[in-house]
């Protein structure tokens, strides 16, 4: 499975933030027999937080605006994606991933297995890079 993620919350010249924007896409090539599919979904909501030493996490929501396959059930929904940022690719712990459904823009949804949507998934390749925009 693949994914792109661009999420940005733009300041104004006094600091001022704006509305969140940009997209989650994912998907599953013709490969993975019967998980097959996609989505494309616009960020609505992103909340940057320090996490440890210099790294940071986000947490987002977007709006699924077209999904087919095994993930034709998403159309129109709102989901929710947590990240960590643990560096480089080349870093000892592997930057994290996790998503799942919420009810509202900005509201903390809950995973597959019902707990918080956490980033729990390693990215194995690629790079997720998170930071504040100050």
């Amino acid at each position: 499975m693949s994914f792109g993620l661009s999420a940005h919350v733009p300041k104004d010249q006094d600091g001022v933030s704006g509305a969140a924007s940009g997209t989650f896409n994912v998907g599953s090539p013709a490969t993975n027999l019967g998980c097959k599919g996609h989505f494309n979904s616009k960020v609505d909501c992103l909340v940057v937080t320090p996490t440890f030493g210099a790294t940071f996490g986000a947490h987002l929501t977007a709006h699924v605006t077209q999904a087919t396959g095994q993930f034709a059930g998403l159309q129109d929904t709102e989901i929710d994606v947590a990240v960590q940022d643990n560096g480089t690719p080349s870093a000892i712990t592997p930057d994290m991933i996790g998503d799942g459904n919420t009810t509202a823009s900005c509201a903390e949804g809950t995973d597959a297995g019902g707990g918080p949507t956490a980033p729990s998934q390693p990215v194995t390749n690629g790079n997720v890079n998170v930071h504040d925009a100050m």
